[in-house]
């Protein structure tokens, strides 16, 4: 989370981020707060998605760089 955290100040990107551990707990974060998806994205005008797997690490953070 930390590293989300750096990154969402380091891009200027607004960030909500849902993982499990190895314990089956849910662990999310929010940049401000909203955790439930379809509240976080909700009035958000940019008709575009971008996914990103753990192979496109490099191609995500070069694409947030602009």
């Amino acid at each position: 989370m930390k590293k989300a955290a750096e990154l969402s100040m380091l891009c200027n990107v607004k960030m909500l981020l849902a993982f499990e551990d190895l314990h089956g707990n849910l662990i999310q974060y929010s940049t401000h707060g909203i955790f439930d998806p379809k509240q976080y994205f909700s009035g958000n005008k940019a008709l575009t998605a971008y996914e990103f797997t753990s192979k496109h690490v490099s191609a995500c953070v070069e694409f947030l760089k602009g």
